[in-house]
């Protein structure tokens, strides 16, 4: 009989972080590109709220997406996952901030 190419199975913290990955970033990645096009002046605000409050809101989705997105990864792979993702989010956390202020 053939053996299944792989006999090991996700452990419960690895699916729960794929799940909360998958749910908290995609409004992250939404609420991101929104306040980029706001910025950017392609979308209709002209008065600046996408900007204003998507910016606090993409701040709080985004610190959520880099908490729960390294529990995807596999144990050992784990701390890596973390220092990247908060390097990730502080660029983004950067970014947001700078265009916030300069707008």
């Amino acid at each position: 009989m053939d053996e299944p190419l792989s006999t090991t199975r996700w452990p419960a913290s690895r699916i729960v972080g794929v799940v909360l990955a998958v749910v908290v970033g995609v409004p992250f990645l939404w609420v991101l590109v929104s306040v980029f096009v706001s910025r950017l002046h392609f979308g209709p605000d002209p008065h600046g709220y996408v900007l204003i409050f998507g910016t606090f809101a993409c701040l709080i989705f985004g610190l959520l997406t880099a908490i729960a997105l390294p529990w995807a990864f596999p144990l050992s792979a784990r701390p890596r996952a973390f220092v990247w993702s908060f390097v990730g989010y502080a660029v983004i956390a950067a970014a947001l901030i700078v265009m916030l202020v300069t707008a």
